[in-house]
């Protein structure tokens, strides 16, 4: 059975290179997606990035070299890196839709309070009278 991309990290004990040193597939999930000043997702893939590249570039011509071992591995941790920048991208998309929707839902109870209140202002002081009778 071939283990998943997470489970491979989980077992070998995956980590991922940083600005600030290595980091744990964990500690993925608190990186912000961009920053100016701290590390950022988007640095960490840029380096697994490269470090792929630099890996894949070893290429002898003659033919008789071999796959760096270190290449799947460092294809995985850049998919891993690359999903959890997928799955931070979709959640934060889903808080904004949330976020405007709560706010439409605000702005319509006020209107609707507003419509109400202009409902009762139009009434009579009799109506006004009987409405507070039968509270």
């Amino acid at each position: 059975m071939e283990m998943s991309l997470f489970e491979r990290a989980s077992r070998h004990g995956y980590k991922f290179e940083s600005s600030v040193g290595n980091l744990g597939l964990d500690q993925l999930w608190g990186l912000p997606l961009t920053h100016a000043t701290k590390v950022s997702l988007n640095d960490v893939a840029r380096r697994a990035y490269s470090k792929l590249n630099n890996a894949r570039d070893n290429v002898d011509f003659v033919g008789t070299s071999t796959q760096d071992p270190a290449v799947p591995a460092l294809r995985d941790k850049l998919e891993i890196v690359k999903r959890v920048i997928e799955i931070k991208k979709d959640e934060l998309d889903t808080a904004e839709k949330a976020k405007v929707r709560a706010d439409q839902k605000r702005r319509l109870t006020e209107l609707l309070a507003e419509k109400e209140d202009e409902a009762l202002k139009g009434k009579s002081a009799d109506e006004i009278k009987e409405l507070l009778a039968a509270l």
